[in-house]
């Protein structure tokens, strides 16, 4: 009888690409939080602010929804959604260790990057700040709302929340990218968007500074929140305000507001990202999906 012929080795299992990026991204994060003590310091003042705002966003919001005053929600949420905006471009965290240019040598695509890139986001500090902050406002506004606007209201809430925090992350992240450009920008243009960048940072501050140091001495949330809830600052708790009140088409406007802009705001994030990964210096490079 001829001789069996050996099984096929079974092939080894693929590996987990998000899952050894974000070791990787933890091994050299440990690293630059040891050598670069600075930036722990910012990370700590910014996170006093945002308890502050938190807190005072805190106790004016939960009265305000308790007596079915909705678009309190989508003032808080709005305000804090443009601020962590604006600190995301104007004060790079230094935390994110990862970058399109570091892979462009290795057969990866920009669609095999792009989990851990989001990820990384949320597990540095400022992105558990935004979990921690949505977290507690989500509470605040389901505890609120639970007996006047029902369980309905509720679950919708919280999933209005988490649109809002993948929003903000999302949107964030694209507009950084955006404006960082790539290697070899030229100077005058890095220094076009650092003018740009700047002059939005003094507006933002000064609107932020006018909403808690206004002439009558009160945070009027309400006010902001009619506002912001029709942008996609605050289009995601407009969700939740619109369905607490009943208005069911308007919050299906708020839903595809939000969701028109996370969508929007994810390519431009994967676009920046497969330029740079095909073209770290800037020059040009493939089109292909990644």
């Amino acid at each position: 009888m001829p001789a069996e012929s050996a099984p096929a080795p079974t092939p080894a299992p693929a590996p987990n690409i998000t899952r050894i990026l974000l070791k990787l991204h933890y091994l050299l994060w440990t690293r630059s939080l040891k050598s670069n003590k600075s930036a722990m310091f910012i990370n700590i003042f910014i996170g006093m602010y945002a308890f502050i705002g938190l807190t005072a966003f805190s106790i004016v919001m939960g009265p305000d929804l308790s007596t079915g005053r909705y678009a309190s929600l989508a003032g808080a949420v709005g305000i804090g959604t443009a601020a962590y905006i604006m600190i995301a471009i104007m004060i790079p965290s230094g935390e994110g260790q990862l970058s399109p240019e570091s892979f462009s040598a290795l057969p990866l695509t920009a669609r095999q990057l792009m989990p851990s890139f989001f990820l990384v986001q949320v597990l540095q500090i400022r992105g558990f700040m935004a979990v921690v902050c949505t977290t507690v406002t989500a509470i605040i506004a389901a505890v609120a709302i639970a007996g006047s606007a029902g369980i309905i209201a509720v679950v919708v809430l919280v999933v209005a929340m988490v649109l809002s925090l993948l929003l903000v992350i999302v949107v964030a992240e694209s507009l950084a990218m955006a404006m960082s450009g790539s290697a070899n920008q030229s100077s005058s243009s890095k220094n076009k968007q650092i003018y740009v960048a700047f002059g939005a940072f003094v507006v933002g501050w000064l609107a932020y500074s006018s909403i808690f140091n206004g002439s009558d001495n009160s945070l009027d949330l309400v006010r902001y929140g009619n506002i912001l809830q029709w942008t996609p600052l605050a289009s995601a708790a407009g969700f939740a305000a619109f369905a607490a009140a009943g208005q069911w088409l308007s919050a299906l406007i708020c839903l595809l507001i939000t969701v028109a802009t996370i969508a929007a705001g994810g390519y431009v994030w994967w676009h920046f990202t497969h330029k740079r990964l095909v073209a770290p210096l800037g020059a040009g490079g493939a089109t292909s999906a990644g």
